[in-house]
């Protein structure tokens, strides 16, 4: 019943304004999330999120973006999902590649998801 609703509703929304919501909705649902929360819903804002990056436009969103789906990637790797992970921080790399020399600006995140895309894709 919930993704008939869900769907329905989503059908009403432009194709050229979904990202938008999708933007919209990350950020709420990322923003009204207690800090103890965040881990059980991860996925859930981190593909919210995902589903609007081809809007957003500011460096900070877009290293808090590719952040988050290191978070992602870490958290899928550890319960074997390997290729969900490989995903998540391929995502985040090509978020960061749109920052601007990201090995200089953010080399540490920049680090952390290629290893984890690496070790994602050896083990699966």
């Amino acid at each position: 019943m919930h993704d008939k609703i869900r769907q329905a509703a989503v059908s009403l929304i432009s194709t050229e304004e979904l990202p938008r919501w999708k933007l919209k909705i990350g950020r709420v649902l990322l923003n009204h999330m207690k800090p103890h929360e965040l881990e059980t819903h991860l996925f859930n804002i981190v593909s919210q999120l995902n589903g609007g990056i081809s809007v957003v436009e500011d460096e900070e969103s877009k290293i808090m973006i590719a952040d988050l789906n290191l978070q992602a990637a870490l958290k899928a790797r550890a319960s074997t999902g390997y290729g969900i992970g490989k995903y998540y921080s391929q995502v985040g790399i090509d978020l960061l590649l749109k920052v601007g020399e990201p090995w200089e600006k953010q080399h540490d995140l920049m680090f952390n998801l290629s290893k984890t895309c690496f070790e994602c894709a050896y083990l699966s």
